[in-house]
């Protein structure tokens, strides 16, 4: 019988952490955010995206270790665009 493959260990954002970014992301989207809370979501986003990173680089290590080959290098993000820039 074949042994069990263990996946990789991924980790998830804080559910405190999440329920915090949020809401603030809705204030943001309603224009009521203050700079401060602005300060703590760009944080928060930054936090997010580090550990997403760290969970695709272990993920695709393990591909690489399971399959022999390394899969496209790709890298999801998140891209955060304002009105104002934003074009149709």
């Amino acid at each position: 019988m074949p042994r069990s493959i263990r996946g990789p260990e991924v980790h998830r954002f804080p559910e405190e952490r999440q329920a915090r970014m949020d809401e603030l992301l809705d204030r943001n989207s309603s224009g009521k955010i203050s700079a401060a809370e602005r300060v703590e979501l760009e944080a928060l986003v930054g936090e997010a995206e580090r550990l997403m990173v760290e969970n695709t680089k272990r993920l695709s290590q393990y591909c690489r270790r399971h399959t022999g080959r390394q899969q496209q290098r790709r890298t999801p993000v998140t891209v955060w665009v304002s009105e104002a820039t934003a074009r149709p």
